[in-house]
Order: structure tokens, then C-alpha cells, then sequence
């Protein structure tokens, strides 16, 4: 865990410049500053290193209630890293399987015919209070 994580991270000023030309430029390039500080302090929030990108940005038209417009705004969501991160640290995580696909589908876009599979499926096996392991797919 870095030092990020216990950062005010409202204050984008007390932020390590090196680190936070990482976030801005690597992990989140044109992101705006605060999107970059709601990112610090949801990970603030749930003890993850920024770093690891835990979670994105993700631009979405939100309407807000009452309001008879909406507008584009930021909103941080989990990644799948994310939800990694938090199954392993139930000590629950007990594995998954390799990934199975479907048969190929062509489907045309524009003038592209792109190909790929119908289906995929991955089967995550958790370990229940009991010690039994139940899998989920």
C-alpha cells in the first residue's frame, strides 16, 4: 500500500508529483483533477493502492433528481482487479477455471465482419463457513 491511500485526497496540491503524473497521465490520461481526487478517496475509503487501478473513470450522462436536465459527469466504478482484490482478502476465494468459449459468431459493424465467440463462460469456486467448496459459474 502506498502512502496514497492516507492522503486528504480532496487536495490534489499535497499529492506527489511524480505520482500523481502516474495517475494522470498513465492510469487515467485526460482525466480531470477531480475525478483523479474521487479515485484517491474511494480508495482512501477502502484501504487500496491507487496505483493498482482498482477502479475507473468512467464518464456517464446522469440526470439528477428533480432536474429536468442532465449533463456528462465522472463516476468512479470497480474494476474487475477490484473484485479480486476483495475476494481474496475474504480468504473465501478458493480458485476459478480456465475461460470456456462458445462457438464463433460473425456479426458485421459498418463495413467490418468481426468474429468472436458466442459465449464464455468461467466457473469462481468459494469456500463456504462449513469448509465445503461451492462453485458458481
Amino acid at each position: 500500500m502506498t502512502d496514497l491511500a492516507k492522503i486528504n485526497s480532496t487536495d490534489i496540491d499535497t499529492i506527489d508529483k511524480d505520482v500523481y503524473s502516474a495517475l494522470k497521465n498513465s492510469l487515467y490520461p485526460g482525466a480531470k483533477d477531480n475525478s483523479i481526487a474521487m479515485v484517491l478517496s474511494y480508495c482512501k475509503a477502502r484501504n487500496l493502492d491507487p496505483l493498482q487501478k482498482p477502479v475507473h473513470i468512467v464518464p456517464m450522462w446522469i440526470k439528477e433528481s428533480g432536474a429536468k436536465e442532465g449533463g456528462m459527469r465522472d463516476v468512479i466504478m470497480p474494476g474487475i482487479g477490484l473484485y479480486r482484490i476483495q475476494a481474496q482478502r475474504s480468504g473465501c476465494y478458493a480458485g476459478q477455471s480456465d475461460p470456456e468459449f462458445g462457438e464463433d459468431v460473425n456479426q458485421k459493424l459498418g463495413d467490418k465482419t468481426l468474429t468472436f465467440p458466442k459465449w464464455c463462460k468461467v466457473t469462481v469456486s468459494k469456500m463456504m463457513p462449513n469448509g465445503q467448496i461451492v462453485e458458481f459459474s
